[in-house]
């Protein structure tokens, strides 16, 4: 039976490439064809890089042994959290759950099943980035044919592992919040691990490797040796790693001690998620009645509301823009992506070089800036966009109300550029504490930053208007397919003419004077984008 499911998934991805609306069987192809690029693009880099090492560094191999090991342990820890996504889905959440459940088929076979595929589907990433670490170690260090072999079993158990463990802090986790809130937690966790690991590769680039550099001195990787030792010892990434390197010295005893512990906790981690998905059925998690929310009771009275608001509080503006606030913040799928937006517009600059800014001249200073413009730019054109769409088919209400559809637009605009000019302020205070800059610099990057974030929202709100799926289900798919393009589009045309006025301006004009003229234009674009926004809005049909 486990060979029968196993062969209808097989089918079922078949039929999804020749089957089906011409635009998703196109896109499908078109991501298997990325998919097939990408670790070749990976394999070429870190194969220059390895040979980099070899040829440039007295201590090369012991170089390329710690890069590697740190690299698989990276690997290991996103497969991990990766994995945690996919098996709650697949476990909790898969839409085909309820049939499998109660179909006459056993549930350890369902199970063993879901496993499976749950591993399969997490390999993807295995794929693209730890296979063309191995490949490549192969090849830098001219090992045998057999080493592929030894290496395709040693990662096809190590690949297991992940989700193993994922399995048992899945069931962990959804016996005590619920699934989809898990999975938004596991994929923030991802988020973050992969751009640590983006992170940790820019110090691993080719032009940073020579023997003069302290980082990669002989005294920098006995320090590292010694420190990593005490723990990296534990993770069954570490034995993958010394498992392949025992083949480039013949060391067969480590080569089979560290396949047995490969073994050993792979089948170790199967009976405990067997043994665990067995106790969740006999709980019933899988119903989702000990998966839901609970709401907090309120015995407080409640206190009476005043009537009467003076100044701003009292003004309409304010009122919607803190029901789009409330909007963005009550779902934590948003606050999660909000607040991955802000740790990417902290970390980018950081670990930028700036090298490439030593002939922009008067611009230099601003040079460490360029990833925040950018990702502020992304966060307030998208927050935008989906604010629009965020009301479902309930906006056609609020539009209903005698008060001008610019006005319900313009508090858009200003909830979502609050909210990015309060993650841009906190990349800028981090900025400025690792780097301090001279004050007029700090009040010209902030000025720069409010015209950029006005006008992005500006942009947005037309996208969001035009392209805005009131009937979605997921927030990945609030704009509609071409919405989506024509959104990124219209965000890096908006960037080139920013940057073509700074250009143009830096020539002729002072510093002064082109943050006004931006400015200027972040007005002229929020303004438009209101007015087009309208009258989009103006033609709506609502279906229900």
């Amino acid at each position: 039976m486990l060979a029968l499911l196993l062969k209808n998934r097989l089918t079922s991805w078949y039929n999804s490439l020749r089957q089906g609306e011409v635009k998703k069987r196109r896109r499908r192809i078109l991501g298997h064809i990325g998919l097939t690029l990408v670790p070749v693009v990976i394999f070429l880099n870190i194969l220059f890089v390895y040979k980099t090492l070899l040829a440039e560094l007295p201590d090369g191999e012991q170089w390329l042994h710690f890069i590697f090991s740190s690299s698989i342990l990276g690997l290991f820890l996103m497969l991990l959290f990766s994995g945690l996504t996919i098996v709650i889905h697949s476990l909790f959440l898969s839409k085909d759950l309820t049939l499998l459940l109660s179909s006459p088929i056993s549930r350890r076979t369902i199970f063993q099943f879901k496993l499976i595929d749950a591993a399969i589907t997490n390999s993807t990433l295995f794929f693209a980035v730890g296979v063309p670490l191995i490949l490549a170690l192969g090849l830098a260090l001219h090992l045998s044919p057999f080493f592929y072999i030894y290496a395709l079993m040693a990662a096809m158990l190590f690949i297991c592992i992940p989700v193993g463990l994922a399995a048992a802090l899945a069931i962990g986790l959804v016996s005590i919040i619920p699934a989809k809130k898990a999975k938004n937690i596991a994929t923030v966790i991802f988020s973050l691990l992969s751009l640590l690991l983006w992170g940790g590769l820019q110090y691993i680039r080719p032009e940073r490797i020579h023997p003069d550099s302290h980082m990669y001195s002989t005294e920098t990787i006995r320090f590292v040796q010694q420190k990593s030792a005490a723990y990296v010892s534990y993770f069954p990434s570490q034995w993958l790693s010394d498992a392949l390197f025992a083949f480039t010295s013949s060391d067969f005893t480590a080569m089979a001690t560290n396949l047995l512990l490969l073994t050993s906790l792979c089948l170790a981690l199967y009976v405990i998620a067997t043994a665990l998905l067995q106790r969740a059925v006999r709980r019933d998690l899988f119903s989702g009645q000990l998966t839901s929310i609970r709401l907090k009771s309120n015995d407080l009275p409640v206190r009476p509301q005043t009537v009467a608001r003076s100044g701003m509080r009292n003004s309409l503006i304010f009122t919607l823009w803190l029901k789009d606030i409330k909007l963005l913040l009550r779902d934590s799928r948003y606050t999660m992506q909000i607040f991955l937006y802000a740790v990417i517009m902290i970390v980018f600059p950081l670990i930028g070089s700036n090298r490439e800014a030593e002939n922009l001249g008067a611009l230099q200073p601003y040079f460490p800036y360029l990833y925040l413009f950018l990702f502020s730019s992304l966060m307030a054109g998208s927050w935008a966009s989906r604010l629009i769409p965020a009301e479902g088919l309930t906006f056609s209400y609020v539009l209903c109300a005698p008060q001008r559809r610019r006005t319900f637009l313009l508090a858009k605009i200003l909830a979502s550029a609050s909210i990015t000019l309060l993650c841009g302020l906190l990349a800028m205070g981090v900025m400025h504490l690792i780097d301090p800059a001279p004050l007029f610099i700090t009040f010209h990057v902030f000025t720069a930053l409010l015209a950029i974030i006005i006008g992005s929202s500006g942009v947005g709100i037309v996208s969001g208007a035009y392209f805005a799926n009131f009937k979605w289900e997921h927030p990945k798919r609030m704009l509609s397919s071409g919405g989506n393009m024509a959104y990124m589009i219209s965000i890096f045309l908006l960037l080139g003419l920013y940057a073509l006025v700074v250009f143009l301006a830096s020539v002729f004009l002072t510093i002064n004077i082109t943050l006004t003229l931006l400015l200027l234009l972040a007005a002229l674009l929020a303004y438009s984008g209101t007015v087009l926004s309208e009258k989009k809005l103006d033609y709506q049909e609502w279906l229900y």
